[in-house]
C-alpha cells in the first residue's frame, strides 16, 4: 500500500497588479470562493493556500520573470 503524502503544500497564486478594476477584484473574490468551496479540508489542513499577489511590488517581480 502507498504512503499518503501529507507535508506537502500546494500555494494557489492569484498575481495582479497594484491597479485594480471591480472585474479583477470579481475574479479574485470568485478565484478564493472557488478554491475553497472544493477544497475545504486541504485548506483547513493548510495543505492548499490561496495567496494573492501583487507582481508590481518589487518583491514579486520575479513571478513574471519566472512565467517567460
Amino acid at each position: 500500500m502507498a504512503e499518503r503524502v501529507t507535508n506537502v503544500q500546494v500555494i494557489a497564486y492569484y498575481l495582479h497588479g497594484t491597479v485594480r478594476c471591480e472585474t479583477c477584484l470579481k475574479i479574485e473574490k470568485q478565484a478564493r470562493a472557488a478554491i475553497e468551496w472544493r477544497f475545504p479540508l486541504e485548506i483547513a489542513e493548510q495543505r492548499l493556500v490561496f495567496k494573492p499577489v501583487n507582481y508590481d511590488k518589487p518583491e514579486n517581480a520575479h513571478f513574471l520573470r519566472d512565467t517567460k
